[in-house]
């Protein structure tokens, strides 16, 4: 039975850090986008992330903190290029002027960008970090 184990161990120990795998960006201080670059009009828009995430990369984790005095207004996240915005992460303003929080797991394209939508009347603060990618 031990060579059992000793074998499974052996394919574990190797597919580590091998693709399909979680990249954590790290301890990094403030978001990468906030309220005042991004539209709030009711309308899908890019989220240009290539610079921040590198090539090859097949998803990643996002925390996204926002609030506003309006109830119900969402933020809804999707892969460039997909038309379904049903079912795919969204945020919602549960209670007015209470910060929310959220990790989502977000699909990104070959470019490494996503398509976000905003409604209206929209968010007083709205913050997004990139917190790590996938392979």
């Amino acid at each position: 039975m031990q060579w059992l184990i000793d074998l499974i161990a052996a394919k574990v120990i190797a597919t580590i850090g091998v693709p399909p795998c979680f990249v954590d960006r790290g301890d990094y201080n403030g978001s990468d986008f906030n309220e005042t670059v991004i539209t709030q009009d009711s309308s899908w828009h890019a989220l240009d992330l290539s610079s921040i995430v590198p090539e090859g990369a097949r998803g990643v984790l996002v925390h996204l903190k926002t609030n506003s005095t309006f109830v119900g207004i969402y933020t809804r996240f999707r892969a460039t290029g997909q038309i379904n915005s049903t079912f795919r992460c969204a945020n919602r303003q549960q209670v007015s002027n209470i910060v929310t929080s959220n990790y989502l797991l977000l699909g990104v394209d070959a470019n490494r960008s996503v398509d976000y939508y905003i409604s209206l009347p929209g968010y007083s603060a709205w913050n997004l970090t990139v917190r790590g990618w996938l392979f």
